[in-house]
């Protein structure tokens, strides 16, 4: 694989990250209950997180730290959230 071809996005990745993010958004949208404590918000946005799909498309989605090419301008903030939600995790892990 080239250089070029690491620095590009691929749609696949770009909607599977969609879909985790809009589940970790939904996780912490809702408002801890007598049925999902603070704590299982928080695993299980962790779970999402650091699952190796996760991990593997948002590395895929970024090159030299930054968003890849071909991202609009809502996806490449996406990504950027993104990384950012699991670096935040990471400390808070």
């Amino acid at each position: 694989m080239s250089h070029v071809d690491e620095a590009v996005a691929h749609a696949e990745d770009m909607k599977n990250l969609a879909n985790i993010m809009n589940q970790v958004k939904s996780i912490m949208g809702d408002e801890p209950s007598s049925q999902l404590s603070r704590d299982q918000m928080h695993d299980r946005i962790k779970n999402l997180l650091q699952d190796p799909y996760f991990t593997e498309c948002l590395g895929r989605l970024e090159y030299k730290a930054e968003p890849v090419w071909g991202l609009s301008c809502a996806e490449r903030k996406m990504v950027s959230d993104a990384r950012k939600l699991v670096n935040r995790q990471g400390m808070l892990a």
